[in-house]
């Protein structure tokens, strides 16, 4: 899926915070902050850290590009 900058997600199962955030040119910390306040959701792996599944990362291109249109 296309961002608003024009760049598009590559097919993988799953993304880091810092590989979300830079596909999405957002800061990794607004990519947490979208998940803790429930907009975006992540699975964590054994050690913690946070993975996002490619339709988080489409819904999170979609709800930047309505928070562009505002």
């Amino acid at each position: 899926m296309r961002n608003p900058r024009g760049v598009i997600f590559m097919k993988k199962k799953f993304y880091r915070v810092a590989e979300m955030a830079a596909e999405a040119g957002i800061h990794p910390d607004t990519v947490r902050n979208l998940e803790r306040a429930g907009i975006i959701s992540a699975q964590r792996d054994r050690n913690g850290h946070r993975r996002f599944a490619l339709s988080e990362c489409e819904k999170l291109l979609k709800y930047l590009n309505l928070e562009r249109i505002r």
